[in-house]
């Protein structure tokens, strides 16, 4: 099964200790998705299966107070922010995008 390098974008806030923190992260990943088969003879039918493999993630994380506007570099804050933002989601966003990408191709293929 072919593999699809992805990357994607998140951009959000996290609010965390009375702190907004702005957070972006570039994740790059590569995956695959087969829908399976449920139809026809028994013997060709097959359960989906995907996978995603996450490669690297950039984090540039700053926070803004009344008091503060800064950078976050230590690797302790950085790690208890992107905890908060939640494991799930660079994965989530990956995948978005693998979706994104197969639609464009099926569009451009079909036209």
């Amino acid at each position: 099964m072919k593999r699809s390098n992805v990357s994607a974008d998140i951009e959000t806030t996290v609010e965390l200790d009375g702190l907004t923190y702005d957070v972006y992260v570039a994740a790059e990943g590569k995956g695959y998705y087969d829908p399976g088969c449920c139809s026809g003879p028994v013997e060709n039918c097959y359960p989906p299966e995907g996978e995603m493999e996450v490669l690297s993630v950039k984090a540039e994380i700053s926070v803004e107070s009344q008091l503060e506007h800064r950078a976050v570099t230590d690797p302790a804050e950085i790690k208890r922010v992107l905890d908060a933002l939640g494991e799930d989601a660079v994965e989530e966003a990956l995948w978005a995008s693998y979706r994104n990408r197969q639609d464009d191709y099926e569009e451009d293929w079909r036209e």
